[in-house]
């Protein structure tokens, strides 16, 4: 792979160095190296202006001869402290060093970096600003009539962080994943991989998509199924059903547009009245070629658009699309319409790794000890058992051909022990489980809010599943693992849910088989965030 060096000075109009950051975002998110016989997820590059304002970083050169496709862009956000943030697009051509001033799209003034005041509001009052008055806009994300801009800017700047995720979207988040009044099962979806690979910086607390819907929909029920769990972050989907819905009452695509652009304001601004930060993704591939021009003026209006607001944005289409075609990369569908487990995968790599500015530190916590109270299951750490399973737990699916159980060092250095599942060609699933008959009230209560969180890792050889199984009136279960194939090394899940009416006992089992591989399960704790005072709900 052809590297080049690009390198840049900012400087204020005063010739005093700017402080702040640049990210490169190669453009699209996968590429071949047929030196490498690989496939190179492309990662944002961050760098730090130094203290001359000044940086350099290495990229890959995007007119490199060994990669397909060839003569790709990168995205450039230029994040100067006390300035907006700026967005562009550059080639990278070999053989380098490059000076972005040389690239970027502004003639050089001092260093290349200049401030362009924009015009006063009506005269007034003082606003936030600093100016003589408010600046008033007719129209601000669905708000009409007259908008105090830096009353609708105020949400963004104080938008929560952390790492609790509400999914809002339909089939492409939740394909392999669903929900009912008494089950949510978390699949081998982007969101559920995202969570398993982020080492606990993504945090699925619910994955509210539902397949067939469109962005009217996600509107109808955001103040049912995104505000009430306090989300930090809600990816949301696209447009691909509101295409086949207007295309099927005969819009033209330049009637779709503004009814598209309408309903993305729409929700961005109820994000922001709740303090989360919304990211927004590009429409995918489609197998019809009827659909592929309404998705491509839809994918160039997003870019803009986050780029104006300041807001993440995550281009799923590039990841998967065969340039030639505008379908699927074959071996990333199996419909031509969704991503298959392959390209459920490699989407969520993308994500976290478009998202990492925005995402916590690193955040995997093994169990608490013994003196912490609030763990409801007996000895998470899994500090002793016998035949393999661990003290307090019951093995589950006999003792197949081909299985066995071994309590393991965790690698992660937490002093704990991991529960190993070891298939070799065994045709039956094993696992271990947990019953809970001791937790009744004052323990837990119906109406209460539990979590479970815990460690998964796995090379990839067998299935394996996490089941939170509550006996009550209307049982309900909770899947925060089902089904996944790609190896996962130090997963962390964590899941939410309420108790029903009637609740008399919890159960957790952890599963994985039939076939040949490895699984390791760590540390799960349950705790009930009610009698902690600590509920979010």
């Amino acid at each position: 792979m052809i590297l080049v060096t690009v390198t840049g000075q900012f400087l204020h109009p005063n010739n005093t160095p700017a402080e702040g950051y640049i990210t490169f975002t190669p453009r699209p998110g996968v590429v071949a190296d047929s030196g490498e016989d690989a496939l190179l997820v492309g990662t944002t590059t961050s760098a730090t202006l130094d203290i001359t304002g000044s940086f350099s970083v290495q990229l890959a050169a995007s007119d490199d001869p060994g990669l397909d496709p060839n003569g790709w862009t990168y995205e450039v956000t230029e994040g100067i402290s006390g300035l907006p943030l700026r967005t562009y697009d550059i080639d990278v051509a070999a053989p380098g060093p490059v000076d972005l001033l040389s690239l970027a799209p502004v003639p050089q003034v001092l260093g290349a970096l200049r401030t362009v005041p924009g015009p006063q509001g009506a005269t007034g009052a003082t606003g936030a600003t600093g100016a003589t008055g408010p600046v008033v806009v007719a129209s601000v994300d669905g708000l009409t009539g007259s908008v105090d801009l830096d009353q609708v800017r105020a949400p963004v700047r104080n938008a929560r962080p952390g790492n609790r995720v509400v999914v809002l979207g339909a089939s492409i988040e939740n394909l392999h994943s669903f929900r009912t009044a008494t089950s949510e099962n978390f699949g081998y979806d982007w969101p559920t991989y995202a969570m398993l690979l982020s080492g606990g910086r993504f945090n699925l607390i619910q994955n509210m998509a539902i397949g067939g819907q469109t962005t009217q929909n996600f509107i109808d029920r955001f103040d049912t199924d995104v505000t009430p769990y306090s989300p930090n972050i809600v990816p949301m989907g696209s447009i691909e059903n509101d295409i086949q819905l207007y295309g099927s009452q005969g819009l033209t695509n330049e009637q779709m547009m503004p009814l598209f652009q309408a309903n993305i304001r729409t929700l961005t601004a109820k994000c922001r009245a709740i303090g989360a930060l919304p990211v927004w993704r590009t429409a995918m591939p489609h197998v019809s070629t009827g659909v592929h021009t309404p998705t491509g003026y839809y994918n160039s209006w997003i870019r803009r658009y986050c780029s104006n607001e300041g807001l993440p944005f995550v281009d799923f289409w590039s990841v998967l699309v065969d340039q030639t075609t505008g379908f699927y990369k074959a071996q990333y569908t199996g419909d031509g319409v969704h991503p298959n487990e392959n390209g459920s995968f490699l989407l969520a790599q993308y994500w976290l790794a478009q998202m990492a500015n925005y995402l916590p530190p690193l955040s995997i916590q093994p169990a608490e000890g013994a003196s912490d109270t609030g763990p409801l299951l007996s000895t998470p750490l899994f500090l002793t058992g016998a035949s393999g399973t661990p003290t307090g737990w019951t093995a589950t699916g006999g003792n197949p051909s081909g299985t066995a159980r071994s309590l393991i060092a965790d690698p992660n250095g937490s002093g704990a022990q991991l529960a190993r599942m070891t298939h070799t060609g065994s045709v039956q699933a094993g696992g271990i489980s947990i019953l809970s008959n001791a937790l009744v009230s004052p323990t837990i209560s119906p109406g209460d809010v539990m979590q479970i969180e815990g460690y998964y890792s796995s090379d990839g050889g067998v299935q394996a599943s996490i089941i939170v199984s509550v006996t009550a009136t209307l049982g309900i279960s909770r899947v925060p693992v089902s089904g996944l194939i790609h190896a996962v090394d130090h997963g962390t899940y964590k899941q939410e849910f309420t108790l029903p009416a009637g609740t008399t006992q919890v159960r957790i089992t952890m599963n994985s088989g039939p076939g040949t591989g490895v699984v390791d399960f760590g540390y799960p704790v349950l705790r009930n965030l009610t009698k902690e005072g600590g509920t979010v709900l």
